[in-house]
């Protein structure tokens, strides 16, 4: 009788281990160096200002996507409209928040309680949230943020930075969790970092007028997911200068003309497999636009 309860007993056993999310089983020993040597980004050209590529590493194995874009060379940031209460967005998958909001591309942005697959729930977003000039969600100072400033350029700052002096020159600003890359460099504070997870992170570059988006599949034979040293080397070989982790895991996705062109895993709760293609609904998103012919300066 005992041996035929083992098979059972290991089963069980192995579908817990396939969906935990904490990175217990996700994690591997960090390479002295991503093997970044030999490859270098090749950009694919969507419009003017506005460039798209994918990548592919075999150590680790790692799918990702990424594009850069000139702020200043008629684009526009799309976030979230808030919802009804202070700190709360309805929330919505980032492939309908492209295509409501007539996006070129959108990933992911902030944190935020409940994950879930339906849209239109509330999400409470963790840490600073500006929409148009106007603060709908108080800064968390343990965190960073990007911020776009009234001037055009933007920028990561630490949102212990953020107060009613800075506020007035934000347009938009959206929080994130913790700097990546600073100046160039893979920031100290990462360099031990094991956990492997799908990462969304954002990079900037030319005193902020370029903007970068980064998306890595995670969880998946394909692309195991990246550290976050991992995704600040990355920001890194695509040309960026500064490095923001955001929200990742089952939030990540990456859509380009309103079609998801990463593979998200959202795990539906409580308890399943990892689903590649299984998009979360989130509370902030970022968007770029084309300018209106009466924006344009």
């Amino acid at each position: 009788m005992t041996t035929r309860i083992y098979p059972l007993i290991f089963l069980v056993c192995l579908s817990c281990a396939s969906v935990r999310e904490k990175g217990e089983f996700f994690r591997e020993p960090v390479p002295k160096s991503v093997v970044l040597e030999d490859w270098s980004p090749r950009w694919e050209n969507l419009m003017d200002g506005l460039d798209i590529g994918q990548g592919e590493i075999g150590e680790p194995r790692l799918m990702f996507y990424f594009l850069r874009v000139e702020l200043d060379a008629g684009f526009r940031i799309i976030l979230n409209e808030p919802g009804e209460e202070f700190g709360v967005v309805p929330s919505v998958f980032v492939s309908t928040f492209a295509r409501r909001n007539g996006c070129i591309a959108a990933i992911n942005a902030s944190p935020f309680d409940l994950a879930s697959a339906k849209e239109g729930e509330n999400r409470r977003v963790a840490g600073v949230f500006v929409v148009d000039g106007l603060l709908w969600q108080n800064p968390n100072p343990s965190f960073a943020a990007l911020v776009f400033k009234t001037d055009g350029s933007a920028e990561i700052v630490e949102q212990s930075q953020i107060d009613s002096s800075t506020l007035e020159h934000i347009e938009n600003a959206v929080g994130g969790f913790r700097v990546t890359l600073k100046d160039g460099k893979v920031a100290e504070r990462v360099l031990g970092s094991a956990a492997r997870h799908p990462r969304t992170a954002v990079g900037l570059s030319d005193k902020g007028r370029v903007l970068y988006m980064l998306a890595v599949d995670g969880r998946q034979t394909a692309s195991v997911g990246a550290t976050e040293r991992e995704i600040a080397l990355i920001l890194s070989a695509i040309g960026a200068e500064q490095g923001l982790n955001m929200d990742g895991g089952g939030s990540t996705a990456f859509a380009v003309n309103g079609r998801l062109i990463n593979r998200p895993v959202h795990r539906p709760f409580p308890f399943s497999f990892f689903s590649p293609n299984n998009e979360r609904a989130v509370g902030v998103c970022i968007g770029i636009a084309r300018r209106h012919e009466k924006e344009k300066k």
